[in-house]
């Protein structure tokens, strides 16, 4: 118990350094005159989300047929394609555009188990994350956790991973009913 939460308590504070030092750090890219408001390098993609999701998931949820599309992966976790790869490339490319606005504009961690990545809602991502809530993840809900009530709120982010960058997650536990995890590049497991 107690030897636990001291642990958390050192690697937030850890967490917290290491932040201020990497937002000290000169960026390893050239930009002019950042700007102070960040703009959307791809505007199309914000109100195009909601439906660039999988049409092999669209089909199933259309057809209630979403036992037949999504792999079981481990007790209450299923594998379902969410977006096709050319849209996680568009998703990557505005996360990594905003990655290095950040840069030179520091925001907040997504959260304490991530010192690097980006939060949706700041980029305007809010309203097209709240339809996919209510299009797609609702209905998987329904489906494969109908103990919960409908979701009527969502928190978006992407972490992000890589050299100098965390390379793992720990085990835990997140403060919500239901997680999606969008693995927009491949290689993770």
């Amino acid at each position: 118990g107690w030897a636990k939460l001291q642990d958390s308590i050192m690697k937030s504070r850890l967490r917290k350094l290491l932040r201020r030092k990497l937002s000290r750090q000169e960026p390893a890219y050239e930009t002019a005159n950042p700007s102070r408001e960040w703009v959307c390098p791809d505007a199309e993609l914000v109100n195009d989300l909601p439906n660039l999701v999988s049409s092999a998931l669209m089909e199933s949820i259309t057809n209630k047929q979403l036992h037949a599309l999504a792999q079981p992966i481990g007790p209450d976790l299923w594998l379902v394609p969410f977006f096709e790869p050319d849209t996680c490339e568009r998703i990557t490319a505005v996360i990594d555009h905003r990655l290095a606005w950040q840069r030179l504009l520091p925001q907040n961690s997504p959260n304490s188990m991530h010192y690097a990545g980006v939060v949706f809602e700041p980029m305007g991502f809010d309203s097209p994350m709240s339809e996919i809530r209510d299009r797609i993840i609702n209905p998987l809900r329904r489906e494969f956790y109908p103990e919960f009530g409908h979701l009527d709120d969502d928190y978006a982010f992407a972490a992000t991973y890589g050299h100098q960058l965390a390379r793992r997650l720990g085990f835990h536990v997140d403060d919500s009913e239901l997680t999606l995890n969008v693995a927009l590049s491949e290689g993770y497991t």
